[in-house]
Protein backbone atom coordinates (compact mmCIF):
# COMPACT_ATOMS: atom_id res chain seq x y z
CA UNK A 1 0.00 0.00 0.00
CA UNK A 2 3.02 2.32 0.79
CA UNK A 3 4.32 1.50 -2.30
CA UNK A 4 1.58 2.23 -4.63
CA UNK A 5 0.97 5.62 -2.45
CA UNK A 6 4.85 6.70 -3.07
CA UNK A 7 4.40 5.85 -7.14
CA UNK A 8 1.22 7.80 -7.26
CA UNK A 9 2.37 10.83 -4.97
CA UNK A 10 5.49 10.55 -7.50
CA UNK A 11 3.56 10.69 -10.75
CA UNK A 12 1.31 13.54 -9.49
CA UNK A 13 4.23 15.24 -8.75
CA UNK A 14 5.25 14.91 -12.34
CA UNK A 15 1.81 15.91 -13.44
CA UNK A 16 1.56 19.07 -11.62
CA UNK A 17 5.22 20.71 -12.00
CA UNK A 18 5.97 19.29 -15.34
CA UNK A 19 2.87 20.22 -17.27
CA UNK A 20 2.45 20.91 -20.83
CA UNK A 21 0.78 24.56 -21.07
CA UNK A 22 0.14 25.85 -24.41
CA UNK A 23 3.00 25.76 -26.66
CA UNK A 24 4.52 27.91 -29.78
CA UNK A 25 2.02 25.77 -32.60
CA UNK A 26 -0.45 27.95 -30.52
CA UNK A 27 1.04 31.15 -32.13
CA UNK A 28 -2.18 31.94 -34.26
CA UNK A 29 -3.68 32.48 -30.67
CA UNK A 30 -0.75 34.52 -28.97
CA UNK A 31 2.23 35.16 -31.44
CA UNK A 32 4.39 35.35 -28.05
CA UNK A 33 4.27 31.97 -27.53
CA UNK A 34 6.64 31.48 -30.30
CA UNK A 35 9.04 32.30 -27.88
CA UNK A 36 7.58 31.15 -24.28
CA UNK A 37 8.48 27.18 -24.84
CA UNK A 38 10.81 24.79 -23.59
CA UNK A 39 13.67 25.01 -26.50
CA UNK A 40 15.08 28.07 -25.63
CA UNK A 41 17.69 28.28 -28.72
CA UNK A 42 16.49 27.36 -31.93
CA UNK A 43 13.26 25.00 -33.06
CA UNK A 44 11.39 24.54 -36.03
CA UNK A 45 7.77 22.77 -36.02
CA UNK A 46 5.48 21.68 -38.30
CA UNK A 47 1.58 21.09 -37.81
CA UNK A 48 -0.72 19.56 -40.26
CA UNK A 49 -4.39 18.82 -39.12
CA UNK A 50 -7.29 17.47 -41.07
CA UNK A 51 -10.92 17.80 -39.91
CA UNK A 52 -13.94 15.72 -41.82
CA UNK A 53 -17.34 15.54 -40.83
CA UNK A 54 -20.04 13.12 -42.73
CA UNK A 55 -23.19 12.23 -41.72
CA UNK A 56 -22.97 8.39 -43.32
CA UNK A 57 -20.97 6.21 -40.47
CA UNK A 58 -18.11 6.33 -38.51
CA UNK A 59 -14.90 7.31 -39.66
CA UNK A 60 -12.96 4.45 -37.84
CA UNK A 61 -15.10 2.26 -39.51
CA UNK A 62 -14.62 3.80 -42.99
CA UNK A 63 -10.92 3.90 -42.79
CA UNK A 64 -10.85 -0.17 -41.75
CA UNK A 65 -13.32 -1.42 -45.01
CA UNK A 66 -10.23 0.87 -46.74
CA UNK A 67 -7.47 -0.27 -45.39
CA UNK A 68 -5.93 -3.90 -46.39
CA UNK A 69 -6.77 -6.68 -47.71
CA UNK A 70 -9.39 -4.63 -49.54
CA UNK A 71 -7.52 -3.24 -52.53
CA UNK A 72 -10.79 -1.10 -53.28
CA UNK A 73 -13.36 1.04 -51.26
CA UNK A 74 -17.02 -0.34 -52.03
CA UNK A 75 -19.33 2.01 -51.10
CA UNK A 76 -23.24 -0.05 -50.41
CA UNK A 77 -25.52 2.61 -51.77
CA UNK A 78 -28.51 0.35 -50.21
CA UNK A 79 -26.66 1.13 -46.98
CA UNK A 80 -25.99 4.70 -47.59
CA UNK A 81 -30.29 5.01 -48.28
CA UNK A 82 -30.97 3.84 -45.54
CA UNK A 83 -28.48 5.14 -43.09
CA UNK A 84 -29.83 8.84 -44.13
CA UNK A 85 -33.49 8.34 -42.95
CA UNK A 86 -33.95 10.66 -45.79
CA UNK A 87 -31.55 13.39 -45.71
CA UNK A 88 -28.84 14.36 -47.88
CA UNK A 89 -25.23 12.99 -47.61
CA UNK A 90 -23.33 16.37 -46.23
CA UNK A 91 -19.37 16.41 -46.29
CA UNK A 92 -17.49 19.14 -44.52
CA UNK A 93 -13.52 18.56 -44.97
CA UNK A 94 -11.27 21.11 -43.65
CA UNK A 95 -7.18 21.17 -43.45
CA UNK A 96 -4.78 23.26 -42.12
CA UNK A 97 -0.81 23.19 -42.07
CA UNK A 98 1.14 25.28 -39.85
CA UNK A 99 4.66 25.57 -39.70
CA UNK A 100 7.35 28.16 -37.83
CA UNK A 101 10.99 28.27 -37.15
CA UNK A 102 12.52 30.97 -35.04
CA UNK A 103 16.13 31.35 -32.71
CA UNK A 104 16.63 33.38 -29.58
CA UNK A 105 19.85 35.39 -28.53
CA UNK A 106 18.79 36.59 -25.17
CA UNK A 107 16.88 38.49 -25.01
CA UNK A 108 15.45 38.95 -28.59
CA UNK A 109 13.95 36.63 -30.58
CA UNK A 110 13.41 36.55 -34.61
CA UNK A 111 11.44 33.80 -36.49
CA UNK A 112 9.04 33.03 -39.71
CA UNK A 113 5.64 31.45 -40.27
CA UNK A 114 3.21 30.25 -41.97
CA UNK A 115 0.02 28.71 -42.80
CA UNK A 116 -2.53 27.52 -45.27
CA UNK A 117 -5.92 26.60 -44.84
CA UNK A 118 -8.59 24.97 -47.05
CA UNK A 119 -12.21 24.08 -46.63
CA UNK A 120 -14.92 22.39 -48.50
CA UNK A 121 -18.31 22.15 -47.66
CA UNK A 122 -20.80 19.94 -50.13
CA UNK A 123 -24.10 17.66 -50.35
CA UNK A 124 -25.46 15.14 -51.98
CA UNK A 125 -28.75 15.49 -52.34
CA UNK A 126 -31.13 12.14 -51.46
CA UNK A 127 -32.78 12.31 -54.75
CA UNK A 128 -29.94 11.31 -55.83
CA UNK A 129 -28.49 8.35 -53.42
CA UNK A 130 -32.72 6.79 -54.14
CA UNK A 131 -31.93 6.97 -57.69
CA UNK A 132 -29.02 4.73 -57.50
CA UNK A 133 -29.90 2.42 -54.80
CA UNK A 134 -33.57 1.71 -56.10
CA UNK A 135 -33.42 2.51 -59.27
CA UNK A 136 -35.89 4.62 -61.57
CA UNK A 137 -39.15 4.21 -63.30
CA UNK A 138 -38.98 4.54 -67.43
CA UNK A 139 -39.83 7.38 -68.76
CA UNK A 140 -39.18 9.86 -65.86
CA UNK A 141 -36.96 12.30 -65.69
CA UNK A 142 -34.67 12.74 -62.56
CA UNK A 143 -33.07 16.20 -61.45
CA UNK A 144 -31.67 17.17 -58.29
CA UNK A 145 -29.08 19.75 -57.54
CA UNK A 146 -27.07 21.00 -54.92
CA UNK A 147 -24.48 24.43 -53.36
CA UNK A 148 -20.83 23.60 -53.00
CA UNK A 149 -18.71 26.09 -50.92
CA UNK A 150 -14.89 26.07 -50.41
CA UNK A 151 -11.74 28.64 -49.35
CA UNK A 152 -8.27 28.49 -49.79
CA UNK A 153 -6.00 31.05 -47.44
CA UNK A 154 -2.67 31.70 -46.91
CA UNK A 155 -0.79 33.49 -44.50
CA UNK A 156 3.28 33.83 -43.65
CA UNK A 157 5.96 36.18 -42.62
CA UNK A 158 8.37 36.84 -39.94
CA UNK A 159 8.67 37.07 -36.15
CA UNK A 160 10.13 39.56 -33.43
CA UNK A 161 10.15 39.14 -29.81
CA UNK A 162 11.48 40.64 -26.28
CA UNK A 163 12.00 38.37 -23.89
CA UNK A 164 12.85 36.83 -20.54
CA UNK A 165 12.76 33.92 -18.21
CA UNK A 166 9.06 35.89 -17.16
CA UNK A 167 7.51 37.17 -20.39
CA UNK A 168 7.50 37.52 -23.58
CA UNK A 169 6.57 40.34 -26.12
CA UNK A 170 5.86 38.74 -29.69
CA UNK A 171 5.13 40.96 -32.66
CA UNK A 172 4.03 38.88 -36.22
CA UNK A 173 4.36 40.93 -39.24
CA UNK A 174 2.74 38.98 -42.46
CA UNK A 175 1.12 38.57 -45.08
CA UNK A 176 -2.09 37.00 -45.60
CA UNK A 177 -4.04 36.30 -49.29
CA UNK A 178 -7.21 34.54 -50.00
CA UNK A 179 -5.95 32.18 -53.13
CA UNK A 180 -9.97 31.19 -54.04
CA UNK A 181 -13.17 32.09 -52.62
CA UNK A 182 -16.14 30.43 -53.70
CA UNK A 183 -19.71 32.48 -54.42
CA UNK A 184 -22.72 30.55 -55.47
CA UNK A 185 -21.40 27.14 -57.08
CA UNK A 186 -23.52 24.72 -57.59
CA UNK A 187 -24.09 21.66 -59.64
CA UNK A 188 -27.05 19.80 -61.07
CA UNK A 189 -28.03 16.06 -62.06
CA UNK A 190 -30.50 15.14 -64.52
CA UNK A 191 -31.39 11.31 -65.70
CA UNK A 192 -34.04 10.35 -67.94
CA UNK A 193 -35.28 7.65 -69.97
CA UNK A 194 -37.38 7.57 -73.09
CA UNK A 195 -38.70 3.74 -74.01
CA UNK A 196 -39.55 5.06 -77.56
CA UNK A 197 -36.35 5.42 -78.27
CA UNK A 198 -34.78 3.04 -76.38
CA UNK A 199 -32.28 5.45 -74.86
CA UNK A 200 -30.99 6.79 -71.52
CA UNK A 201 -28.98 9.57 -70.18
CA UNK A 202 -27.35 11.39 -67.33
CA UNK A 203 -25.68 14.33 -67.38
CA UNK A 204 -23.48 16.56 -64.33
CA UNK A 205 -23.19 20.30 -64.92
CA UNK A 206 -21.33 22.08 -61.80
CA UNK A 207 -21.12 25.48 -62.28
CA UNK A 208 -18.06 27.17 -60.49
CA UNK A 209 -17.50 30.65 -59.33
CA UNK A 210 -15.15 32.22 -57.12
CA UNK A 211 -13.06 35.31 -56.75
CA UNK A 212 -9.13 35.24 -56.54
CA UNK A 213 -6.15 37.23 -56.62
CA UNK A 214 -5.29 34.63 -59.73
CA UNK A 215 -6.28 34.12 -63.19
CA UNK A 216 -8.09 30.70 -63.86
CA UNK A 217 -4.67 29.21 -66.00
CA UNK A 218 -2.76 30.34 -62.72
CA UNK A 219 -5.09 28.41 -60.62
CA UNK A 220 -4.88 25.45 -63.46
CA UNK A 221 -1.03 25.59 -64.06
CA UNK A 222 0.38 27.01 -60.19
CA UNK A 223 3.79 28.65 -60.16
CA UNK A 224 5.75 29.42 -57.60
CA UNK A 225 6.86 32.65 -59.75
CA UNK A 226 2.84 33.43 -59.91
CA UNK A 227 2.79 33.25 -56.42
CA UNK A 228 5.57 35.05 -55.59
CA UNK A 229 4.04 37.91 -58.11
CA UNK A 230 0.51 38.22 -56.66
CA UNK A 231 2.18 37.80 -53.04
CA UNK A 232 3.89 40.82 -54.19
CA UNK A 233 0.95 43.24 -55.39
CA UNK A 234 -1.89 41.01 -54.29
CA UNK A 235 -1.64 40.17 -50.84
CA UNK A 236 -2.77 42.30 -47.50
CA UNK A 237 -0.64 43.04 -44.57
CA UNK A 238 -1.06 42.45 -40.86
CA UNK A 239 0.14 42.56 -37.54
CA UNK A 240 -0.31 40.33 -34.53
CA UNK A 241 0.67 41.41 -31.10
CA UNK A 242 0.91 38.92 -27.90
CA UNK A 243 1.92 39.55 -24.81
CA UNK A 244 3.03 36.28 -22.30
CA UNK A 245 4.28 35.97 -18.74
CA UNK A 246 4.87 33.38 -16.80
CA UNK A 247 7.35 31.53 -14.50
CA UNK A 248 10.86 28.91 -16.05
CA UNK A 249 9.45 30.19 -19.65
CA UNK A 250 5.64 28.37 -18.44
CA UNK A 251 2.90 30.28 -19.87
CA UNK A 252 0.46 31.72 -16.75
CA UNK A 253 -0.84 34.80 -18.51
CA UNK A 254 -1.58 36.12 -21.87
CA UNK A 255 -3.62 38.97 -24.08
CA UNK A 256 -2.98 39.43 -27.67
CA UNK A 257 -4.42 41.26 -30.39
CA UNK A 258 -4.60 39.40 -33.68
CA UNK A 259 -4.71 40.20 -37.33
CA UNK A 260 -4.77 44.30 -37.34
CA UNK A 261 -4.89 44.49 -41.41
CA UNK A 262 -2.40 47.47 -42.32
CA UNK A 263 -3.35 46.68 -46.20
CA UNK A 264 -6.02 44.81 -47.58
CA UNK A 265 -6.04 41.80 -49.96
CA UNK A 266 -7.35 42.35 -53.37
CA UNK A 267 -9.53 39.56 -55.34
CA UNK A 268 -9.39 41.51 -58.48
CA UNK A 269 -10.29 38.24 -60.60
CA UNK A 270 -14.20 36.63 -60.67
CA UNK A 271 -13.61 33.18 -62.52
CA UNK A 272 -16.74 31.16 -63.81
CA UNK A 273 -15.90 27.31 -64.49
CA UNK A 274 -18.72 24.83 -65.87
CA UNK A 275 -17.95 21.58 -66.64
CA UNK A 276 -20.52 19.45 -68.18
CA UNK A 277 -20.65 15.46 -68.51
CA UNK A 278 -22.97 13.18 -70.36
CA UNK A 279 -23.06 9.25 -70.17
CA UNK A 280 -26.05 7.96 -72.78
CA UNK A 281 -27.33 4.47 -73.41
CA UNK A 282 -28.81 3.44 -76.80
CA UNK A 283 -31.03 0.46 -76.89
CA UNK A 284 -30.08 -1.14 -73.52
CA UNK A 285 -32.40 -4.08 -73.96
CA UNK A 286 -30.71 -5.27 -76.78
CA UNK A 287 -26.55 -5.13 -76.17
CA UNK A 288 -26.45 -1.25 -76.98
CA UNK A 289 -23.86 0.92 -76.82
CA UNK A 290 -22.74 3.21 -74.01
CA UNK A 291 -21.49 6.60 -74.85
CA UNK A 292 -19.16 8.60 -72.60
CA UNK A 293 -18.63 12.15 -73.52
CA UNK A 294 -15.53 13.81 -72.45
CA UNK A 295 -16.10 16.27 -69.96
CA UNK A 296 -17.24 19.90 -71.67
CA UNK A 297 -15.13 22.93 -69.44
CA UNK A 298 -15.82 26.52 -70.48
CA UNK A 299 -14.27 29.24 -68.64
CA UNK A 300 -15.34 33.21 -67.89
CA UNK A 301 -12.58 35.30 -66.45
CA UNK A 302 -13.77 39.08 -65.42
CA UNK A 303 -11.06 41.25 -64.32
CA UNK A 304 -12.38 43.55 -61.22
CA UNK A 305 -11.36 47.31 -61.89
CA UNK A 306 -12.67 47.78 -58.28
CA UNK A 307 -11.29 44.94 -56.27
CA UNK A 308 -12.74 42.70 -53.76
CA UNK A 309 -11.02 44.11 -50.71
CA UNK A 310 -10.35 41.23 -47.69
CA UNK A 311 -8.89 42.28 -44.48
CA UNK A 312 -7.80 39.81 -41.86
CA UNK A 313 -10.73 38.85 -39.45
CA UNK A 314 -9.72 41.47 -36.54
CA UNK A 315 -9.58 39.84 -33.28
CA UNK A 316 -8.29 39.91 -29.18
CA UNK A 317 -7.50 37.11 -27.41
CA UNK A 318 -6.90 36.12 -23.39
CA UNK A 319 -6.14 32.67 -21.25
CA UNK A 320 -4.93 32.33 -18.46
CA UNK A 321 -3.11 29.02 -16.77
CA UNK A 322 -4.79 27.50 -13.31
CA UNK A 323 -2.41 25.11 -12.02
CA UNK A 324 -4.21 22.25 -10.12
CA UNK A 325 -3.29 18.78 -10.46
CA UNK A 326 -3.42 19.21 -14.10
CA UNK A 327 -2.81 22.62 -15.73
CA UNK A 328 -6.74 23.91 -16.19
CA UNK A 329 -6.21 26.63 -19.78
CA UNK A 330 -9.47 28.87 -20.04
CA UNK A 331 -9.05 31.29 -23.18
CA UNK A 332 -11.44 32.92 -25.19
CA UNK A 333 -11.44 35.32 -28.69
CA UNK A 334 -13.40 37.66 -29.62
CA UNK A 335 -14.21 38.62 -33.71
CA UNK A 336 -14.74 42.15 -33.93
CA UNK A 337 -16.21 42.00 -37.64
CA UNK A 338 -18.86 39.85 -36.57
CA UNK A 339 -19.00 40.21 -32.71
CA UNK A 340 -18.44 35.98 -32.49
CA UNK A 341 -16.86 34.26 -29.45
CA UNK A 342 -14.59 31.60 -29.28
CA UNK A 343 -13.76 30.22 -26.09
CA UNK A 344 -12.44 26.79 -24.52
CA UNK A 345 -10.85 25.22 -21.87
CA UNK A 346 -7.70 22.69 -22.17
CA UNK A 347 -6.38 20.60 -19.25
CA UNK A 348 -3.08 19.51 -20.04
CA UNK A 349 -0.30 17.59 -18.09
CA UNK A 350 3.33 16.19 -18.34
CA UNK A 351 3.16 12.17 -17.12
CA UNK A 352 7.00 10.92 -16.17
CA UNK A 353 8.15 14.13 -17.69
CA UNK A 354 8.29 13.41 -21.34
CA UNK A 355 4.98 12.66 -22.00
CA UNK A 356 2.49 15.66 -22.53
CA UNK A 357 -1.20 15.00 -23.20
CA UNK A 358 -4.33 17.23 -22.93
CA UNK A 359 -8.33 17.06 -23.17
CA UNK A 360 -10.10 19.66 -24.19
CA UNK A 361 -13.40 21.16 -24.72
CA UNK A 362 -13.77 24.47 -27.11
CA UNK A 363 -16.54 26.08 -28.92
CA UNK A 364 -15.26 27.17 -32.44
CA UNK A 365 -16.91 29.22 -35.53
CA UNK A 366 -20.35 28.33 -33.59
CA UNK A 367 -19.46 24.69 -33.33
CA UNK A 368 -18.00 22.31 -30.60
CA UNK A 369 -14.74 20.28 -30.42
CA UNK A 370 -13.55 17.89 -28.17
CA UNK A 371 -10.04 16.80 -28.16
CA UNK A 372 -7.54 14.81 -26.95
CA UNK A 373 -3.70 14.26 -27.66
CA UNK A 374 -0.70 12.57 -26.09
CA UNK A 375 2.73 12.69 -27.22
CA UNK A 376 6.76 12.40 -26.59
CA UNK A 377 9.07 15.37 -25.99
CA UNK A 378 12.94 14.22 -25.31
CA UNK A 379 13.67 17.87 -25.54
CA UNK A 380 15.52 17.64 -28.60
CA UNK A 381 12.28 16.28 -30.64
CA UNK A 382 8.82 16.45 -29.66
CA UNK A 383 6.12 14.03 -31.79
CA UNK A 384 2.45 15.16 -30.34
CA UNK A 385 -1.06 13.86 -31.82
CA UNK A 386 -4.52 14.58 -31.25
CA UNK A 387 -7.79 13.34 -31.97
CA UNK A 388 -10.66 15.57 -31.22
CA UNK A 389 -14.24 15.81 -32.99
CA UNK A 390 -16.16 18.46 -34.07
CA UNK A 391 -19.73 18.82 -34.70
CA UNK A 392 -22.39 22.16 -35.08
CA UNK A 393 -24.93 20.18 -32.71
CA UNK A 394 -23.50 19.81 -29.45
CA UNK A 395 -25.48 16.12 -28.19
CA UNK A 396 -23.28 15.05 -31.93
CA UNK A 397 -19.70 16.15 -30.36
CA UNK A 398 -18.90 11.95 -29.48
CA UNK A 399 -20.47 11.21 -33.00
CA UNK A 400 -17.25 9.42 -34.85
CA UNK A 401 -18.77 10.53 -37.92
CA UNK A 402 -17.15 13.46 -37.48
CA UNK A 403 -13.40 13.88 -36.62
CA UNK A 404 -10.03 15.29 -36.80
CA UNK A 405 -6.50 14.40 -36.64
CA UNK A 406 -3.32 16.98 -35.75
CA UNK A 407 0.40 16.18 -35.60
CA UNK A 408 2.65 18.59 -34.02
CA UNK A 409 6.40 17.76 -34.93
CA UNK A 410 8.83 20.27 -33.42
CA UNK A 411 12.89 19.58 -33.19
CA UNK A 412 15.57 22.68 -31.56
CA UNK A 413 17.10 23.29 -28.46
Amino acid sequence: MKKLLLVFTVVMIAVVFMANPFSSWENDLNPALMSFRSRGFIEVGVSPEISIDQNYKALPDIIRDAMPPNSVYTIDFNDLYTSLNGNDLSLFALTETGAHASIHFWPLGLGTYAYLKGSMDLSVPNKLIDLIANGNKINETYTASSQIFGDLYIDAGAYGALRSDSFALGVKYGYFMPIAKSQNSVYNFKFDTNSQNSTMAATLTGDFSYVSPFSYSQLKNFSAEDIQHEFRNKAGQKLDIGFVTGENRKPFLGVSLNNITLVPAKLDRKNNVTATATVSYNNPLFGGKVDISDPVIKTDETVLYEPILADAPLNMSAFIRLPFILDWIPYIQYYFNDSRVDWGVNAQGNLLWILPFNVGLESINNSWKASAGMGIDIYLVQLYAQVSSRSRNFDMLMNTNNMAFRVDIGVGF
